[in-house]
């Protein structure tokens, strides 16, 4: 096969009646129709095999999209799966937090109630025990210490002996003096006389709704007491 060099620089032999030898520009021609023909060959089959790349490379690129989609679905679904696990696992930790609390709370409140039934001797067989079953005494125990939970500093017990034999009434006191030495506030409304001068400091008398008197330390008598009581009914006539 000729070279384009070769074809622009080739000369034709001249013929003996003048002009060109006209079997060499034959020769030439038909050479170069070959060189071209095998040209045009070599081109189709080039052409061919570059449709084929270009087909090949098309679904390489089609498949590259595909996987690429393919991938970033499976990328949003780890994504999604993990912030649900995430969530489903902060759900969880909450959950057991509180449970944790409140099961510690519940804890923390039986060990109280263990304690003050203990501090004040309330009879029962069990902690389940319902108060409603329990003697007079020991119910008004309860009530005391459900109070004495909550830590008072002021505690108002309105007649809180009444109705319950006389080793309740002194257990109550001794739990009534326990809290005044501690510092607290006890403020005692009584119709027993003895239960008022045996566990108070200071008196108010109240008759008619109003304060009749008060006494204070060792002027706290039962005859003090009525003294007050009459001399205000005698201003009311």
């Amino acid at each position: 096969m000729m070279t384009p060099q070769e074809v622009a620089s080739h000369s034709f032999a001249k013929a003996t009646l003048g002009g060109y030898n006209l079997a060499q520009v034959d020769e030439f021609l038909d050479a170069l129709t070959e060189d071209y023909a095998a040209l045009y060959n070599e081109n189709a089959i080039l052409k061919n095999k570059l449709k084929v790349l270009s087909d090949t490379v098309e679904e390489y690129r089609a498949t590259d999209n595909a996987m690429r989609k393919t991938l970033l679905a499976a990328q949003k679904m780890a994504d999604d799966m993990v912030a649900d696990a995430k969530k489903k696992q902060a759900e969880l930790v909450g959950e057991a937090e509180q449970d944790a609390h409140k099961r510690v709370e519940e804890l923390q409140k039986a060990v109280k109630a263990e304690e003050y039934r203990r501090l004040i001797n309330v009879k029962t067989a069990t902690m389940e025990q319902p108060v409603g079953s329990l003697s007079g005494g020991n119910q008004q125990k309860v009530v005391l210490a459900k109070w004495m939970l909550t830590q008072p500093d002021v505690l108002i017990l309105d007649e809180p002996t009444r109705g319950i034999d006389v080793g309740a009434k002194y257990e109550i006191y001794s739990v009534i003096n326990d809290l005044a030495k501690s510092g607290k506030a006890i403020i005692i409304i009584s119709s027993e006389m003895p239960e008022i001068i045996g566990t108070c400091d200071r008196t108010y008398v109240i008759n008619e709704g109003a304060i009749a008197g008060e006494l204070v330390g060792s002027a706290m008598t039962q005859e003090a007491i009525m003294g007050c009581i009459m001399a205000h009914n005698r201003k009311g006539e």
